[in-house]
């Protein structure tokens, strides 16, 4: 009997919410990935935490990690924008997780991810500070042009006009605070890099997925996309199809 597909858990970036990713969860299905968590993290709210905003979330993401372990699907883990830094800690220390005992973490992708390392936050893990196209309001901060920093190559105005009636506020400390274990580094990984993206830009992924290539245990696979920050809207069918390839190499492996 085949085994149950993974549980795709994804971290969002900034200034969003799992209703962002509705058209990549339709796509999932598509390609047989029924299963998947989008956890709404703290950060991106409201009215968002003044404090401990990246430990709230590293907690909410940790917990649902443990969740899924411990009900017997393995997990492929998928960091989108600023969600890399969170998804870093929330991995580590997984060998405790009780549950079946082949459930496992297939990996970790980023999607235009910040790759942080330990010590390290969203603007340092990038190496030139917060992007300029944040603006600090004391303790949280908004999106300025969110059309062109986030959806400049999505076709459709609808959908563009859509996303951003979701965006949310961010956290200010969830920007700025360093991270404590970067527990990507025990996992095989993969980077997708958008060559459009005018949120983290291409020369940022290109430090990433330098990161990656130093102090991964694997060799990271590394893609390209034609794509702006949010290619789970404006083309969901190739990342998921992406996602797909790395499941089934994954299960060719073990």
């Amino acid at each position: 009997m085949p085994s149950p597909p993974p549980t795709i858990i994804l971290s969002h970036t900034a200034f969003h919410q799992p209703a962002h990713y509705i058209h990549f969860c339709a796509a999932l299905n598509e390609v047989g990935l029924t299963e998947y968590r989008i956890p709404q993290l703290a950060s991106s709210n409201p009215t968002p935490p003044k404090t401990d905003a990246l430990a709230q979330d590293i907690a909410i993401l940790r917990k649902t990690i443990r969740s899924c372990l411990s009900s017997g699907r393995d997990v492929l883990l998928v960091a989108h924008g600023y969600g890399g830094v969170p998804l870093s800690d929330a991995v580590s220390g997984l060998g405790d997780v009780g549950g079946r005992k082949d459930a496992r973490v297939l990996g970790v992708v980023f999607v235009a991810g910040v790759v942080a390392s330990e010590g390290e936050g969203f603007g340092s893990a990038m190496g030139s500070g917060v992007a300029g196209w944040v603006r600090l309001e004391g303790d949280t901060c908004t999106a300025m042009n969110p059309e062109m920093t986030f959806y400049n190559t999505v076709a459709s105005k609808e959908l563009v006009e859509e996303a951003v009636d979701h965006i949310r506020p961010q956290s200010t400390t969830s920007l700025m605070s360093p991270l404590g274990q970067a527990g990507w580094t025990g996992f095989p990984c993969a980077y997708i890099k958008c060559t459009q993206d005018n949120a983290i830009f291409p020369k940022d992924q290109d430090h990433m997925v330098a990161k990656l290539q130093k102090q991964c245990e694997w060799k990271p696979t590394i893609v390209e996309l034609a794509s702006d920050h949010s290619p789970f809207l404006g083309c969901p069918q190739k990342v998921a199809g992406m996602l797909k390839r790395l499941v089934d190499e994954a299960d060719r492996a073990e």
